[in-house]
């Protein structure tokens, strides 16, 4: 009688199942999340930073009718001591008497610590805007009319700046500039830091220089700001 021959068993090398496939994958999926930010230098958000000044420009404008006196915002240029404020901060100044002295020589006095805007972040003057756009409204940054404020750096000093201001009454609208330039004023917000040497902006380390940016325009009769960029 013929016996049945047996059969030669077979091995197979061990294999991953589909499930434990996708399982591996969606755990880089998360680590490689979590590490992005870590590897890719982070750029200041300027739609943050915009909110941020319309919200500061909008409690000084309320400081000015609260207290019914004249309140100024002075925006340091390349006069500014220092390499990194130029361009980057406002400073805001209470009148320290009723209006009634003309507003380049009224006295003032600093009520608030800087408002600075992020590291990479610039208020862009017209010599750079002029680059990207043709419309070139009056930037504050630009006015030509300046006065003298006392400030006080880090350390407590006095110092003394000359720069371009805006001054709010205590009804909330805005004196200075005159209606006739006050009309389409506005500020933008570039990534960078601006260069007055070469009046360029210089890119961050680690990113590029942005001309275009978040806009915000002033109202001449009521002070307010609007973002024109959201």
């Amino acid at each position: 009688m013929k016996l049945p021959s047996p059969q030669l068993s077979r091995t197979y090398p061990a294999a991953f199942s589909l499930i434990e496939l996708l399982s591996v994958i969606g755990v880089l999926s998360i680590l490689l999340a979590l590490a992005a930010p870590a590897l890719m230098p982070s750029a200041p958000s300027r739609k943050a930073a915009a909110h941020e000044l319309a919200a500061a420009m909008d409690r000084a404008r309320a400081e000015a009718i609260a207290l019914q006196r004249d309140l100024y915002i002075a925006f340091p240029d390349e006069t500014h001591p220092g390499t990194r404020r130029p361009f980057r901060t406002m400073a805001f100044f209470l009148a320290t008497e009723p209006s009634g002295e003309p507003i380049i020589d009224q006295p003032v006095r600093q009520i608030r610590s800087w408002f600075e805007l992020p590291e990479g972040l610039v208020f862009l003057p017209a010599s750079v805007l002029a680059s990207a756009t043709q419309s070139l409204p009056p930037t504050v940054i630009d006015l030509p009319q300046r006065r003298d404020f006392i400030v006080r750096d880090g350390q407590g000093n006095a110092l003394e700046i000359t720069a371009p201001f805006i001054c709010m009454s205590p009804s909330g609208r805005i004196l200075h500039p005159p209606f006739h330039q006050a009309e389409a004023l506005h500020l933008t917000l570039g990534g960078g830091h601006y260069d007055p040497a070469s009046q360029e902006l210089v890119p961050t380390t680690g990113s590029s220089a942005t001309v275009a940016g978040e806009t915000l325009r002033f109202s001449p009769t009521t002070g307010s700001v609007q973002i024109l960029t959201d």
